[in-house]
Parts: C-alpha cells; sequence; structure tokens
C-alpha cells in the first residue's frame, strides 16, 4: 500500500493571455504582488525566497532570451555580483537560459541568487531564486522542482 501523503498545494495565475499553473515547494508561503507582476514564495524560516515574475513582450521579448542580451541585463540589475555560472535550463515545457550569481551584501553576508528566464508567448518568465551562500546548494532541488512544475495554457482572448 502507499504510505499516506500530505496534499499538495498548487497555485494558479490568471492573466488576460496566459494561466500558470505551479507547486510551490511544501511548507513554504506565497505572495503575490500585482503591479509589479511578480509571485514571491518564502522558506518556512524565511532564508530563501523563489520568486517569478512575468515580463510582457513590449519589455521583454522572448527572442532576447539570448546570452549576448541576457548578460548585460543581467550584470547592470546586479551590479554588486559576479556571475559565476551560465546554463541552459527548461520550465513551463520551453528552454531557458540561467545565471548563477555571487554577492556579498552589507559588506559580509554572502548571497547567492539563480536567475533562470524562459521565453513564452507574449513574453519571458523570470525564475528567480536567493538564498544565503552557504545553503545555496540545499536550495537547488526545491527551486528545479518549482521551475519544474510550472504550466502555461494560452487564455482564448474574449471576443
Amino acid at each position: 500500500s502507499m504510505p499516506e501523503r500530505d496534499p499538495l498545494t498548487g497555485y494558479i495565475l490568471l492573466t488576460t493571455s496566459n494561466k500558470f499553473t505551479f507547486l510551490p515547494p511544501p511548507g513554504w508561503n506565497v505572495s503575490s504582488s500585482p503591479e509589479q507582476k511578480k509571485v514571491t514564495l518564502s522558506s518556512r524560516d524565511l532564508s530563501a525566497t523563489i520568486s517569478f515574475k512575468i515580463h510582457p513582450a513590449a519589455l521583454f521579448s522572448a527572442d532576447d532570451v539570448q546570452w549576448e542580451v541576457l548578460r548585460p541585463r543581467v550584470r547592470a540589475r546586479y551590479p554588486e555580483a559576479k556571475i559565476i555560472h551560465e546554463f541552459e535550463c527548461s520550465g513551463a515545457g520551453r528552454q531557458g537560459l540561467g545565471f548563477d550569481l555571487d554577492s556579498i551584501l552589507d559588506h559580509h553576508l554572502r548571497v547567492s541568487r539563480r536567475i533562470e528566464f524562459v521565453p513564452l508567448d507574449g513574453g519571458v518568465i523570470e525564475f528567480d531564486l536567493t538564498v544565503t551562500a552557504k545553503s545555496f546548494a540545499d536550495y537547488h532541488f526545491p527551486f528545479e522542482n518549482f521551475v519544474g512544475s510550472f504550466q502555461v495554457e494560452r487564455v482564448p482572448a474574449k471576443k
């Protein structure tokens, strides 16, 4: 027989053009900022956050998901950080590009971030894991599970 499992909590986010579904890591808090088009998940002990942001095509098109375009954008957004790894990734059933960054905040706290950019019809989804550097490896699995759970469906335009 199968052991009892905790029920999974899934989320649905509807926009005018897409329906997004995802499974947060168990026990994480989920909050959203509609004006920033961003959803943030926080670990129970608040030591890690995972967020995703939907960039509309007018600001960030699927064609922008290439190293030459993303690298300067990431450097400009996080000038204090060093890019330590670049890699291909996948999310929402599509191929994207990712970066691991290292930075030092307030002269002593080492912070690591994994940022993944995945193109979609009508824009780009940006996934972001932020955590202390010493815990970075501990959160790869929950982050990749979250990104892997992410699904996108087009919503038919209203007549």
